[in-house]
């Protein structure tokens, strides 16, 4: 791994520069104590896990590099992250790509063109609300869909329920609770990258040379105008400045703050959502089952009941050792399996 890290300026402040504790070894985390480092401070990164990267986590059990969280970079243009891999001479891969085997109760949807253009007419459908968004600014995802099932034939509602299980897996939540007028529906056309070996290459780049102290968990925060106190479940560490990078969850919950924050903090955190969950599982098979032009799998019902329910699957087989696929489950779905 190289020591030199190409992401930022590497200038270091001329003086004394103060001790400073991270709090959370995600990507964030990860990030901020490596440029700190690299600016010479003095850097002691804590993280209650036994593993650094948060929602990242490559996992080697298959026989291959296979990301159980984070797994795609979702839209290469403009992208940081595509920036530092092109910098640290990472392979991007484009998968899945292709047309998409469209089923249901396992017969083959052939007519692929018929279905594309359905789900144009939906967009656009969708679109209309957008451009009236001070006149639906409290709109959710889930009442539109209901309004656009109403002025639709009943062969499309399968391609409307398939549309509303994009924009929840895009946006990590279900649809009751994505505001229409703030949810990105343009990234439904934006390009997905793979990192060749997996997420897990940022986190060793990043965490290089760093001090991370894992399997700490953060009980406590005391500050005063000398300096911060981190009271945790392996003793209690010192420091002139603290930066907590640490889930939301987490903060809303976990660490208590001596003296508390400020009202306007506390206040701010709270009323941060974090959306609901996305599931995946992995399976590889001994033979291929479906299409080999195809890369993707995706199940079409008119029941919106059945959203999120394992009913999109990607081919990973080009970067494992057997056919493989990984299926999603997200939105009430999703959130009803983890009960």
């Amino acid at each position: 791994m190289s020591r030199i890290w190409k992401l930022h300026s590497k200038d270091k402040p001329k003086g004394y520069l103060p001790r400073v504790v991270v709090v959370g070894a995600g990507i964030s985390g990860l990030v901020c104590a490596r440029i700190l480092k690299d600016s010479g401070f003095d850097v002691l990164l804590l993280e209650a896990r036994k593993r650094i990267g948060g929602r990242i986590w490559t996992d080697h059990s298959l026989g291959f590099s296979c990301d159980l969280g984070a797994s795609w970079i979702h839209g290469k243009w403009g992208n940081p992250l595509v920036k530092w891999c092109k910098r640290s001479s990472y392979k991007l891969l484009s998968i899945p790509s292709g047309r998409i085997w469209f089923y249901t109760k396992g017969d083959f949807v052939p007519d692929y063109k018929m279905i594309w253009n359905y789900k144009g007419t939906i967009l656009k459908m969708f679109a209309r609300f957008f451009k009236n968004r001070s006149l639906n600014g409290t709109l959710t995802l889930k009442e539109a869909r209901s309004l656009i099932a109403q002025s639709i034939k009943p062969h499309e509602l399968p391609l409307l329920n398939w549309v509303v299980e994009l924009l929840e897996a895009i946006n990590g939540a279900p649809s009751y609770e994505l505001i229409l007028n703030e949810i990105g529906i343009l990234e439904l056309f934006q390009s997905n990258l793979l990192i060749e070996g997996g997420y897990e290459k940022l986190l060793q780049e990043a965490s290089y040379g760093l001090d991370i102290r894992k399997g700490v968990v953060v009980e406590a925060v005391e500050y005063t105008s000398r300096g911060v106190s981190f009271h945790t479940s392996e003793g209690t560490y010192g420091a002139e400045l603290g930066i907590i990078s640490v889930p939301i969850g987490v903060l809303k919950r976990g660490i208590k703050f001596f003296p508390p924050l400020p009202d306007y903090k506390t206040n701010a955190i709270q009323k941060i959502g974090y959306g609901g969950v996305l599931n995946k599982v992995v399976f590889l098979f001994k033979e291929r089952f479906w299409p080999s032009p195809h890369q993707r799998l995706t199940y079409l019902s008119a029941s919106y009941k059945e959203n999120g329910g394992f009913r999109y699957w990607a081919d990973f087989s080009s970067v494992s050792p057997l056919p493989t696929l990984m299926g999603f489950s997200n939105g009430e779905a999703a959130i009803s399996m983890d009960l």
